[in-house]
């Protein structure tokens, strides 16, 4: 082999170990979903596919990029229609992060179908799923235990290192499918071979993942969640149907599907988390199911009012609050309804289309391959079903945790696949520097968000501190350059101006109010910035300029109890009786 061969090999076994390590980190380092953490999982893959394509184009290869007609040409028509969205957006900068968060999906979900299709690496994608999900169990279950002890609270429902339960739930359907399917396959494997030594070999396997399916099995139940429990469960059936062959088999597959939902049951009345979330699920004291209504139509409203491009990828947040029919919440807890909010009906189309065609090509392949090849097909269709259903309810797809690993599971489930011929090698040579260029700026994006994100994190912590200078230091550089973009790093340098304030004619006034007039710009939806206002220029002396963008915080949030609670206040002390009346009275409903 020559030299400048074996380097680039090296250089591609690095791209794919990196992108093992950020799959296998994801859960773990960023499954809370702050976007620094977010910022830093996508330099990681990044940097992981642009090694890996720089050395594997420049020798001569040219991995596809269109192979699985339906699901990829759906998912680049879903990025398209999402940068769209993303250039009319109220906040473009939350809009960015939320287009950086799907170029991660497709660059994971297109490695792990190009570079993991062969070779000593087929395995390596689901190993790592499987892996951190074994992680993610075992945190999981020793926080219950631990809260057993300590707390003696059985009704504990587990968080893991991710976001809420029902997240952990959701994520840990993938890697518990993905172990099944790795079990299947080391089976059929052992049985097709001879010799004590040929069967010792999966035995060990067999074992590693067994106690991974003990450990996540458990886990899931005890994160009390009821869609997860469903969306385990319909997965668990499509994955079982998948692999389930004719005849004679497929009585069997049903029968044993049929015994895994009665243990369900069973376990569902023995698991203390979920017999009580069961109890309240038919009783009075349901009030998420309500709450979750009440969500759902605000964001039909939202639909309605934008249906083409939406209010802005990644703005749900930023512009419900103008539509809430009840309290303040992030999420829609609907991920189907939230795109079509946030990125319009045409993503929300693109997104059906490729999660069918996804769903369709992982059952196509389940039938006509080998067991290993097509028991992790199964596993990945089990796993989209399961997010389907689960992200009726819940968001889960919006974390990218979640997504990153999924979209990962589903590349090394298709890569194999040759739907058609590649194409000529002839003068790819001098084609590969264009997209390397490509994902060189990616990264280039990736690095300065994420500098923004550190400064900001950071200029509020050393501002909890104490250390004004400090604060004041790293907020100024989370401004540079595309954080001048980001309304939180102006409201974190705003609030370090704020806390420097020893009087109405300290410097600084001016100061935090044209940070915070940077905020409102940026992202007018957001009435906590208008309540800052009112409240600056309240300690000016301005008094119309504080009801004024009082009254901005209450447009915008109309069901805000504080916002109207102050605005109240600023009407009553400039003494304007009956309009303060009139707002304590819009408030009383919602106390």
């Amino acid at each position: 082999m020559k030299y400048g061969e074996r380097c680039r090999n090296l250089v591609a076994d690095a791209g794919r170990a990196l992108l093992l390590v950020a799959l296998f980190a994801y859960p773990l380092v960023a499954g809370k979903n702050f976007r620094w953490q977010n910022m830093t999982l996508h330099c990681l893959v990044s940097l992981a596919v642009l090694l890996w394509y720089a050395a594997h184009a420049s020798g001569g290869g040219r991995p596809v990029l269109v192979r699985h007609k339906v699901l990829d040409r759906a998912l680049v028509a879903l990025l398209g229609i999402v940068v769209i969205a993303a250039s009319v957006s109220a906040y473009k900068y939350a809009s960015l992060l939320f287009v950086v968060w799907l170029v991660d999906c497709l660059l994971a979900y297109w490695m792990a179908r190009e570079a993991f299709s062969e070779g000593k690496w087929r395995w390596a994608v689901p190993v790592a799923i499987v892996a951190a999900g074994v992680v993610c169990g075992l945190l999981g279950l020793r926080e219950y235990v631990r809260t057993v002890i300590f707390a003696g609270e059985v009704n504990w429902r587990i968080f893991g290192p991710l976001y809420n339960p029902n997240i952990l739930a959701s994520y840990l359907i993938g890697p518990l499918l993905v172990a099944l399917a790795l079990i299947a396959g080391l089976v059929s494997f052992g049985a097709g071979r001879g010799g004590n030594e040929g069967e010792r070999r999966p035995r060990l396997g067999l074992i590693g993942l067994g106690f991974a399916v003990l450990l996540m099995g458990p886990a899931i139940l005890l994160t009390g969640s009821r869609a997860g429990l469903v969306s385990a469960a319909a997965g668990l059936v499509v994955f079982a149907l998948a692999r389930g062959g004719k005849g004679q088999r497929r009585k069997r597959t049903m029968w044993v599907v049929g015994g895994v939902l009665v243990a369900l049951v069973v376990v569902v009345v023995a698991a203390p988390p979920l017999r009580d979330r069961a109890r309240r699920a038919f009783s009075m004291e349901n009030h998420s199911t309500a709450f979750r209504c009440y969500t759902w139509l605000a964001t039909v409203e939202m639909v309605r009012d934008k249906p083409l491009l939406g209010v802005g990828p990644g703005t749900f947040e930023y512009s419900y609050p103008g539509y809430a029919r009840a309290g303040y919440t992030r999420m829609s807890h609907q991920s189907f309804l939230q795109l079509a909010a946030e990125a319009g009906v045409f993503a929300l189309l693109a997104a059906l289309v490729a999660g069918i065609g996804g769903v369709r090509l992982c059952l196509w392949i389940a039938r006509r391959q080998g067991s290993g090849a097509g028991a992790l097909a199964a596993a990945a269709a089990g796993w989209l079903v399961g997010l389907a259903l689960h992200n009726l309810f819940d968001y889960s797809m919006y974390v990218p945790a979640v997504a990153v690993s999924a979209f990962a599971v589903l590349g090394a489930a298709v890569g194999p696949v040759e739907v058609r011929p590649a194409e000529s090698d002839k003068g790819s040579k001098r084609r590969w520097m264009g997209p390397s260029v490509a994902l060189l700026l990616v990264l280039c994006l990736g690095l300065n968000l994420l500098t923004v994100e550190v400064r900001t994190v950071l200029a509020e912590t050393l501002l909890k501190q104490g250390r004004h200078y400090q604060a004041q230091e790293n907020a100024v550089e989370g401004i540079k350059p595309l954080g001048c973009y980001s309304a939180e790093s102006w409201e974190a340098l705003a609030k370090v101006y704020e806390a420097q304030l020893r009087s109405r004619d300290s410097l600084f006034v001016e100061k935090a109010i044209a940070a915070r007039l940077r905020a409102v710009q940026l992202a007018p939806t957001v009435a906590t910035s208008y309540i800052a206002l009112a409240r600056l220029y309240e300690l000016k002396g301005v008094e119309e300029q504080a009801l004024e963008y009082g009254r901005k915080a209450v447009a915008v949030y109309p069901m805000n109890p504080r916002g109207l609670a102050y605005l109240g206040q600023l009407q009553e002390e400039a003494g304007l009786g009956s309009e303060a009346n009139a707002t304590y009275k819009r408030r009383l409903p919602l106390r």
